[in-house]
């Protein structure tokens, strides 16, 4: 029973043919190859794209559910703030003067924008 374990835990390593244990350590040839094909560097991908504008309409969403903001206001706040953490930080002043059709924002939809999203 013991023999089925061990050469159950026994892997054969396909760049120089050594067999390693499960949970040994790569081969040097292995860990070679690993690196070298590591070292390029990664591409922006369609997909990722497609997320980050899947994000930017939740937020958007998000902040339009605010009574008195609408999607147009909520655009504006979403230009301006990437990030909710960026917007989180932001103190309420700063996000009054948010201009939205050429008027700022306003301080009391500021400081609702500021209790909904800290």
């Amino acid at each position: 029973m013991s023999d089925s374990i061990a050469e159950e835990s026994e892997l054969t390593c396909t760049a120089c043919g050594t067999v390693m244990k499960l949970h040994g350590k790569m081969c040097g040839k292995a860990r070679a190859k690993k690196a070298v094909g590591t070292a390029a560097k990664p591409r922006v991908l369609p997909k990722v794209l497609r997320l980050h504008s899947a994000r930017v309409e939740a937020r958007v969403a998000m902040i339009s559910a605010i009574p008195g903001i609408g999607p147009v206001r909520a655009q504006a706040i979403v230009d301006r703030y990437s990030t909710f953490t960026a917007l989180r930080g932001a103190p309420a002043c700063e996000i009054a003067k948010v201009i939205i059709k050429k008027s700022p924002l306003g301080h009391e939809l500021a400081a609702a924008v500021c209790r909904c999203v800290r």
